[in-house]
């Protein structure tokens, strides 16, 4: 097992503002950012195609990782009466557009815009050149947005010039970092990575050596790093029809292995069994419903057997043999 030591090095974050300041005289501005605020908040959104996800962020399962997004929508504009009636602008001065966003890429799509009296009233997909174009995996966000059209000077003036957007809601698609999940990226490995050129994958260990490890949620604690030079033999033998993920399963099956083992060999205290937020408390949680046993009898499931008992309920747990 490789262990690395964090670099300490910090990105810096660019941020956006998500709403326009309120327009006009300024004699209504509550009423104006509310309005504005709850303008699409009823829109909905799906990564791939099946069912509305609940809320703003959708987490992918270990098998969804590599499945290429097909995202859905269902459009809802709230109060665009009372939002016209704020603004010196007409309905047909603005439009919807539907964006993803790859923050891997540091892209945008385009996937969709209409005119607010055209705006779908069904559920609505891109067309699939467009879907082909976002890219598989977790850090793609979609945003649907209403904004200004109209390319007039005295618009500008007040703040509303052509592009302008006056409200969004977006949606996120993300790994889903708990214990039966990982945080996750292919990477370049050889020479200058420290990393052997032959090797399939590593886990990066983040400060392991602090005092109660893996008490903190796991993108915290750990990164897997996968050889990117197997990458296109990989996501093609995942995506073989009829074969389930079972590329993807086989692998994190391994890869689980390894981290599970960790935790259960250099976890000093059993975590409380409410905890649900750290590596440690998830991995408890997870292996006592699979295998019916105790908190203070998991750690010996490895001190006792081996690796054998957690691989099994590491299967059982990812569906690797069904």
């Amino acid at each position: 097992m490789t262990r690395d030591v964090a670099s300490g090095r910090y990105g810096h974050r660019r941020t956006e503002r998500r709403l326009l300041p309120p327009f006009g005289d300024g004699s209504s501005p509550n009423s104006l950012s509310n309005l504005l605020a709850n303008v699409l908040e009823d829109c909905r959104f799906a990564p791939f195609a099946d069912s509305f996800a609940e809320g703003s962020t959708y987490y992918l399962e270990p098998p969804e990782v590599d499945r290429p997004i097909d995202p859905k929508f269902s459009f809802a504009v709230n109060s665009i009466d009372e939002v016209l009636s704020c603004l010196p602008l007409s309905a047909a001065q603005m439009e919807l557009v539907v964006s993803a966003r790859s923050r891997r890429l540091k892209r945008y799509f385009r996937l969709g815009q209409w005119s607010l009296a055209e705006v779908p009233l069904s559920q609505w997909s891109p067309p699939s050149r467009k879907s082909a174009s976002i890219p598989p995996g977790g850090g793609v966000d979609f945003i649907v947005a209403i904004r200004v059209v109209a390319d007039d000077r005295a618009l500008a003036a007040q703040g509303l010039g052509l592009g302008k957007v006056l409200c969004r809601r977006e949606f996120a698609v993300k790994l889903h970092v708990n214990a039966s999940t990982f945080p996750f990226s292919w990477r370049e490995f050889g020479t200058d990575s420290g990393y052997p050129s032959e090797l399939l994958w590593t886990v990066r260990w983040k400060d392991v050596d602090r005092e109660d490890p893996y008490s903190r949620p796991i993108d915290e604690v750990l990164t897997v790093y996968m050889n990117k030079a197997a990458e296109e033999r990989i996501l093609a033998m995942n995506a073989a029809a009829g074969k389930g993920d079972f590329t993807w399963k086989m692998l994190a099956a391994e890869i689980l292995t390894l981290i599970w083992s960790e935790v259960l060999k250099g976890t000093d205290t059993d975590p409380d069994p409410t905890d649900q937020e750290s590596l440690a408390g998830q991995v408890y949680t997870r292996l006592a419903k699979s295998s019916g046993r105790a908190y203070s009898e998991l750690p010996g499931m490895v001190r006792e057997r081996g690796l054998l008992e957690l691989r099994s309920n590491i299967a059982k747990i990812l569906g690797v043999v069904q």
